[in-house]
């Protein structure tokens, strides 16, 4: 792949290749002409979600599987990209990571949540935050402590923090 370190320009005869992950985070390649939508993401740093999860379900297992996928790749439509317009590197895409593991992030998530499909539009009430190393939250720290951070961000009452860490389980 011109460009982008670690990858040849030709894979298994296949011009200018993009990196192709599926259902189970199972990896092909296909040639960049045929990527339809958003093509303009492709060489970019983004965080890929399983369209599939459990919060907010009556189902036990909270399986937000968010991973970091590095510039020349695409998805299928078994996951939703998530920060591909926010200009993120390595760095920042972690911590976009531990932000969507967060309680705080997973509870705002499951309000607009009524079955296992997560679609765009059930993360509606998840802020966007500062992921950068500037960021007001040190998102080099544990996840329960990342959340009191994002909990003092705004604000919560002491009820709303209980109410988060009783009803959203650690990851």
């Amino acid at each position: 792949m011109s460009g982008i370190s670690g990858y040849q320009d030709v894979v298994d005869g296949i011009d200018d290749p993009v990196r192709c992950i599926g259902k189970r985070r199972k990896a092909g390649y296909l040639p960049r002409r045929v990527v339809a939508a958003n093509d303009h993401w492709i060489d970019r740093w983004k965080v890929l979600i399983s369209r599939s999860n459990n919060i907010g379900t009556e189902l036990n297992d909270d399986n937000q599987n968010a991973f970091v996928v590095e510039p020349g790749s695409v998805c299928t439509e078994t996951y939703i990209v998530v920060g591909a317009d926010l200009e993120l590197d390595e760095s920042t895409a972690l911590n976009l990571v531990a932000y969507m593991k967060s309680r705080f992030a997973r509870f705002l998530h499951s309000m607009a949540k009524v079955s296992q499909d997560a679609s765009r539009r059930t993360y509606r009430f998840v802020p966007q935050v500062d992921v950068s190393s500037g960021s007001k939250i040190d998102w080099s720290r544990s996840s329960d402590e990342v959340d009191e951070q994002l909990f003092d961000l705004y604000e919560l009452t002491a009820d709303e923090r209980e109410h988060i860490r009783s009803s959203i389980k650690e990851m």
